[in-house]
């Protein structure tokens, strides 16, 4: 009887491709939604154990959190990105202003700012990203 052996010839190294998980909704409980520092860690913790992978490369706020503190939102960030848990966080669907308010916060107390910003646009929504964000990059640089 013959045995078969397989080799792995053409591994995908996990250094070579980028993978990002959103977070503000989840379950049905309040702390199981939004961007308090509770949901933003079980959240993704969560993701990661679904992607089964030990971190990802970007972590976006899918959306703002009126109803946590912008320095909650900014510590908590900076958190997961000090336990190794992600590499990057960003936002998506920011305003110029909410996205202003929490790179200060960061650099107000030495924390992670965000790095991106994945904006709503096509041909009927562009005023975001074509006058709003250029005002903004010039006051923060590239973002």
């Amino acid at each position: 009887m013959e045995v078969t052996t397989f080799e792995i010839v053409d591994v995908v190294k996990r250094s070579s491709y980028i993978v990002s998980t959103k977070l503000y909704w989840g379950g049905k409980a309040e702390t199981e939604r939004g961007l308090s520092r509770k949901h933003i860690i079980e959240g993704l913790k969560g993701s990661l154990e679904r992607l089964q992978l030990e971190y990802v490369d970007v972590v976006f706020a899918n959306k703002p959190d009126p109803h946590t503190p912008m320095e909650e939102i900014v510590r908590a960030f900076t958190h997961v990105i000090n336990q190794g848990w992600s590499m990057y966080w960003g936002t998506s669907r920011w305003s110029a202003t909410e996205i202003m308010e929490a790179y200060s916060v960061a650099r107000q107390f030495n924390l992670i700012p965000p790095v991106a910003e994945q904006a709503e646009y096509h041909l009927f929504q562009r005023d975001k990203v074509e006058m709003q964000m250029p005002e903004l990059y010039h006051k923060i640089g590239s973002y």
